[in-house]
């Protein structure tokens, strides 16, 4: 699995993620498993933090799980 590291997550260490985070990142994986980015990009700039943001803003976790969890994995 490919995790890219952003300037919100740079106080972090990747080798960080706890277990709970793990899982979450393997439900979405699985979620989207099969998926064109197509249609990726087409559920994800239909979601609120996006329709939010600036142009080249970073969407901090705070404002995703704004959204309904089972609406943004």
């Amino acid at each position: 699995m490919l995790i890219s590291q952003t300037r919100a997550g740079d106080k972090k260490a990747l080798s960080e993620i706890n277990k709970e985070e793990s899982k979450l990142i393997t439900n979405i994986s699985n979620k989207w498993k099969g998926k064109k980015t197509k249609e990726i990009v087409e559920f994800t700039h239909n979601q609120f933090p996006y329709l939010c943001a600036n142009e080249n803003d970073i969407i901090t976790l705070g404002l995703i799980t704004q959204e309904n969890p089972h609406e943004y994995y």
